[in-house]
């Protein structure tokens, strides 16, 4: 799999198959592949990630992360920003249930 295959693909099987190639010949898979894949499989679930902002902030960012567009601290400021609203919308229902 090429790099711009692997920018522009869609189809996650075989990207699985790509990262465990690696991971079979090099003994590891490497980091910047493997984010990478993890924010695909986000993308896929898109659509119901909560309407917050926040939530899609933080893929964009591990995404920019992968690159080294950002600095760990910034990805972990998305990161905490995205829990806060798993946490919020958790408080809501949980009012809604009382």
């Amino acid at each position: 799999m090429t790099e711009a295959e692997w920018t522009t693909g869609a189809d996650l099987d075989a990207m699985v198959c790509f990262l465990y190639g690696l991971w079979f010949d090099a003994g590891e898979v490497p980091d910047r592949e493997l984010r990478l894949y993890d924010c695909a499989c986000c993308r896929r679930v898109w659509p119901q990630l909560l309407g917050d902002p926040r939530s899609r902030r933080a893929g964009e960012t591990a995404e920019r992360y992968a690159d080294g567009l950002v600095s760990e601290e910034e990805l972990e400021r998305a990161a905490d920003a995205a829990c806060a609203v798993w946490d919020e919308e958790e408080e809501v229902i949980r009012a809604r249930t009382d």
